[in-house]
């Protein structure tokens, strides 16, 4: 009664009366199909309700539509948060978690770099861990990075097209834009994609904490053991290992 929006879609709680009542149900409110309400109620709180007619027969709508389904309301649950673009390069439907949570941190920029937690005033090594001579960001890191780059190229090589090295944004971009590419396969560079850059973090990682350093062979190779892996549970891997057959 008092915290669903049946009012005009605002509820009696945004509509300013107390919700001292909570428990109690429209139905508690109605008398022989006409509205009774309490003396207590404000005249214009009375007035909005009696507005909303009474069907003599239970009915579902939302939002004007009489067929509500999960998308509709998926919509406008999340309806006032900022729709992106790039979801579709992280969430599609072949998705790996542990490799897309990796690009996703990287597509919002929260990957724990140099120039995030300095920031934060945490003060780290700034230098790149695998050039050791540009300062360590995002963009740099994944791929303007010569190391990561040929990491890329080796197992994509399309992506050798750029004149200038691109950030992961940009090669997600790439990728989507490519017409020779069909959805199954553009799913598949994506997640090609999402799996460098969880290895290449990785990576990142071991040389800065653990003094354990992996050629971009070694890396790429470790890439392409992962994408096997989970790629041959597909339903259209052979034509998929076809298409590119540096991962076969």
């Amino acid at each position: 009664m008092y915290w669903d929006p049946w009012c005009n879609g605002r509820s009696l709680v945004d509509l300013g009366l107390p919700s001292n009542r909570s428990h109690c149900l429209v139905r508690d409110f109605i008398c022989n199909g006409r509205w009774a309400l309490p003396s207590s109620f404000p005249e214009h709180i009375c007035n909005v309700i009696s507005n909303v007619p009474i069907l003599d027969n239970s009915g579902i709508a939302w939002d004007g539509s009489n067929l509500p389904n999960f998308q509709i309301f998926s919509s406008h649950f999340y309806g006032n948060l900022e729709q992106v673009t790039w979801f579709k390069y992280i969430w599609h439907k072949k998705f790996a978690l542990r490799f897309s949570v990796y690009a996703w941190m990287a597509i919002l920029g929260k990957l724990k770099t140099y120039d995030v937690l300095l920031r934060r005033h945490i003060y780290t090594p700034s230098e790149c861990s695998f050039c050791r001579v540009h300062q360590e960001t995002h963009s740099h890191l994944l791929f303007e990075c010569d190391f990561s780059f040929s990491v890329l190229s080796s197992l994509l090589p399309s992506v050798s097209a750029f004149l200038l090295r691109p950030n992961i944004s940009q090669v997600f971009e790439f990728l989507d834009n490519t017409l020779q590419l069909h959805t199954l396969e553009k799913n598949f560079c994506f997640l090609v994609v999402c799996c460098s850059t969880y290895f290449i973090w990785r990576e990142r990682n071991n040389r800065r904490f653990s003094g354990k350093w992996e050629s971009p062979n070694t890396v790429t190779a470790n890439i392409k053991h992962a994408i096997r892996l989970k790629v041959k549970r597909w339903k259209n891997s052979e034509h998929l290992f076809h298409k590119f057959p540096g991962f076969v």
